[in-house]
């Protein structure tokens, strides 16, 4: 996995691109739709799902582009009564490998000529130069992990700081473009109330917040592989 994140594996993707959240019988669904644009992430978080759930360790990107757009207009254009809420960080960092893909600007502007479909691009990165000077006719949230400081500093390997992650989150502001916050996974360490509540008081010195339009909060996704892979891959007295 660690030398997986340092190859760039650019493929075609055979399956589908757009589908609905999975979700699961015990919760109730928020109805958001996956699209699924690669695989893996160059930042490397200790807590991180992907690692007992990808069956391949590269860093990929899915080339055939074209295909994609086309499978998103066939849904949009078939169902023009439904909204779509439409992610792109299910399986990826949908910013962090965004200055060689560039694909942010193919996505913004397309999603800006529905009506019908809400673009989430959801990232740790600062990475947000391709998002200047597009027509998103608002329709494009971006959206940042947040979390206190030490879980920053200590489980995110390779991720944007915090002050990096808000003063993007201020550009992208300027620019025009909602934004979203997910503090996920909430950890409890040694001084979280403190450590939650410095990075909240940030996050509103720094964003205007009629731009938020949600904050959402997440546990952490356990599945029984990542004890065994977490501690083998990130030994020593972390979480």
């Amino acid at each position: 996995m660690s030398e997986g994140k340092k190859h760039l594996y650019l493929t075609r993707h055979k399956g589908q691109f757009f589908k609905p959240c999975p979700a699961t019988r015990e919760y109730r669904c928020c109805d958001y739709h996956v699209l699924n644009t690669g695989m893996n992430c160059p930042i490397d978080c200790v807590y991180c799902i992907l690692q007992a759930y990808l069956n391949n360790p590269w860093l990929s990107f899915y080339v055939n582009v074209d295909g994609l757009l086309a499978e998103i207009d066939t849904v949009l254009q078939d169902n023009p009564e439904k909204v779509y809420r439409i992610g792109t960080g299910e399986f990826t960092d949908s910013l962090a490998i965004d200055r060689l893909t560039v694909l942010s600007r193919r996505l913004v502007t397309h999603i800006a000529t529905y009506e019908n479909a809400m673009l989430e691009l959801k990232t740790k990165s600062a990475v947000i130069e391709n998002l200047k000077d597009l027509d998103h006719q608002g329709r494009t949230v971006i959206a940042w992990s947040l979390n206190s400081r030490p879980v920053l500093q200590k489980e995110e390997i390779r991720a944007a700081t915090l002050e990096e992650r808000l003063e993007a989150a201020r550009q992208c502001a300027e620019w025009g473009y909602k934004l979203a916050f997910h503090f996920d996974p909430i950890i409890e360490h040694e001084g979280w109330e403190e450590g939650y509540e410095e990075t909240i008081r940030k996050l509103y010195d720094s964003v205007p917040a009629d731009k938020i339009v949600w904050i959402s909060m997440g546990a952490l996704r356990y599945l029984p592989k990542l004890k065994e892979i977490g501690v083998g891959r990130f030994p020593g007295p972390r979480m």
